[in-house]
């Protein structure tokens, strides 16, 4: 029997078969090549590294306690590969509290694990990391992209960026204990800020330095620089939730605008009173008037009612200032929208209470006046439902300003204004929503702090109102 038509049908489709798989792999080498690569880390020899520190600690008026060195970059390399793990604390509390505490307001998306999320996030915040204990600093791969923004205008600051940034954080922990500092601070808000100065330090050094100037004017392609490499940071926490992306991108975007209040007014002497006397909120980092003018440090809230229905103390307190704030409204409405709403923040406050099976989520917060509070109990209505996925309804109340809601976990949401204050009350199971409405404004103490002349900066105002260019 002749099988040659079968045996040459067999082959054309073997030729067809290879030759698509040829394509397809030329087309994945083509894509490969044309793919965008992370700048390498460059390599510090001993000599030229001490030679970086000493003229870094000069230019920052911090010298040296003890002698920094650059990790080995094999070293670094396992050591950064280590930090996956899922973490179970959280500042103190355990991860699965306060995940389930910051979901109850739209925060944390309903599906984010955020013991994982948070192993994530510190890669991100340890691209540059100083071991105090053995004087060592260590560079991950990725910070080759902070340089990128001076890559085609200064060779030489793009490739000493990240370097020059560690040196100044080492520095910061040498002098001031930062990060001690930051870790030990009690409220979200309050650790952004106090990033927020470290940040704007570093990467102010990092622009005199890159300009061969001690004292500068910060110009427009400076602040770009700077907007570039919080973009670098925001990059890489792309698949980080917002509230993490956020917090990573923060301090490099808005910190220099900040520290350079101090720096333009006093020099390196103002910048290193930051440390001394730290903002307290996001607000002050977005606003810099309002610690450098005219200081206004954030409201306190004291619920004396609702703790003694829950039995005590609750087992998370937080704030979460102007910027979260801003971000978590962000999450739906438009960013100027967001920004300018959340821009009447005055102060806030969540208590996070949990009996066995049953939660209670209270978030207090003041506004400037009753217009701003009013502009936030909008916006805010419109996080939760289109988050949580339900519709609030009006309540019966005089002043229609109570609305509530049913979720799908047998609680219940309950949004409401009294004056300049809202008021997120979450409860799981639903039946005692009611009562605890009620305790909630019984006997709550909110505490304002007046404002308090700082510098004397007045006069600088428009000269150093650099976000708002």
């Amino acid at each position: 029997m002749d099988d040659s038509r079968p045996r040459a049908r067999w082959r054309q489709a073997i030729v067809r078969q290879t030759s698509g798989s040829c394509l397809f792999l030329l087309v994945l080498t083509l894509n490969g090549c044309s793919s965008p690569e992370a700048p390498p880390l460059p390599s510090w020899p001993t000599a030229d590294f001490s030679e970086l520190v000493k003229s870094v600690a000069a230019l920052r008026r911090l010298p040296l306690k003890h002698n920094i060195v650059s990790e080995d970059q094999s070293a670094i390399k396992s050591e950064f590969a280590t930090t996956s793990a899922r973490m179970e604390d959280y500042f103190g509390s355990p991860v699965s509290q306060v995940e389930r505490a910051y979901k109850s307001i739209g925060l944390l998306p309903n599906d984010a694990d955020l013991g994982q999320a948070m192993a994530d996030y510190k890669r991100v915040e340890e691209l540059v990391k100083y071991d105090a204990v053995k004087g060592t600093l260590a560079l991950a791969r990725d910070s080759a992209g902070l340089g990128a923004p001076f890559a085609k205008t200064n060779p030489r600051a793009a490739r000493e960026a990240p370097a020059v940034l560690g040196i100044v954080k080492a520095l910061q922990e040498q002098h001031f204990r930062w990060s001690a500092v930051v870790s030990a601070a009690p409220l979200e808000d309050r650790r952004l800020a106090f990033r927020a100065v470290a940040a704007g330090d570093a990467l102010l050094t990092l622009i005199a330095r890159s300009n061969g100037k001690e004292r500068l004017q910060l110009s427009p392609a400076d602040i770009d620089s700077v907007k570039r490499i919080a973009a670098e940071i925001d990059k890489l926490g792309a698949s980080l939730p917002d509230f993490l992306r956020h917090r990573s991108a923060f301090p490099y975007r808005e910190g220099v605008s900040f520290v350079y209040w101090a720096s333009a007014t006093k020099g390196w002497d103002g910048v290193n009173s930051l440390y001394a006397n730290p903002p307290l909120t996001t607000a002050q980092i977005l606003h810099p008037e309002k610690y450098f003018v005219r200081r206004v440090d954030p409201g306190r809230f004291f619920p004396a009612g609702l703790m003694r229905r829950m039995g005590g103390s609750p087992v998370i307190e937080e704030s979460f200032g102007e910027y979260y704030t801003r971000a978590l409204l962000q999450s739906v409405h438009a960013p100027k929208y967001a920004a300018d709403t959340a821009a009447g923040w005055r102060g806030d406050q969540m208590f996070f209470f949990q009996a066995g099976g049953n939660s209670v989520t209270a978030w207090f917060s003041v506004w400037e006046g009753e217009q701003q509070a009013h502009e936030f109990y909008n916006a805010f209505q419109t996080v939760l439902e289109r988050r949580q996925r339900f519709r609030f309804r009006p309540a019966s109340d005089k002043n229609g300003n109570v609305l509530t809601a049913d979720t799908h976990d047998r609680g219940a949401f309950l949004l409401q204004m009294k004056g300049s204050s809202v008021l997120v009350l979450n409860a799981v199971p639903a039946g005692h929503l009611a009562e605890l409405q009620e305790e909630a404004w019984k006997d709550l103490e909110i505490d304002l702090e007046p404002a308090a002349i700082r510098f004397e900066s007045a006069r600088f105002s428009d000269h150093l109102s650099l976000s708002k260019r």
